[in-house]
């Protein structure tokens, strides 16, 4: 098996903010992400835009 690009990942200060911010560019956020540690949407080809709290 050979590696494949999955995700980038981006830690933030305020997940809400975030959200809200990413939310306005497209991006399909589930419900309730603002409100948690961790929170992922799907990018075309495949890809995952990760967000993760500063304490996560």
């Amino acid at each position: 098996m050979s590696p494949r690009f999955d995700a980038i990942g981006l830690v933030v200060s305020d997940m809400a903010a975030s959200v809200t911010f990413y939310r306005r560019l497209g991006f399909a956020f589930p419900e309730g992400a603002e409100r948690e540690p961790h929170a992922e949407a799907a990018l075309p080809g495949g890809l995952r835009l990760l967000l993760d709290t500063e304490e996560t």
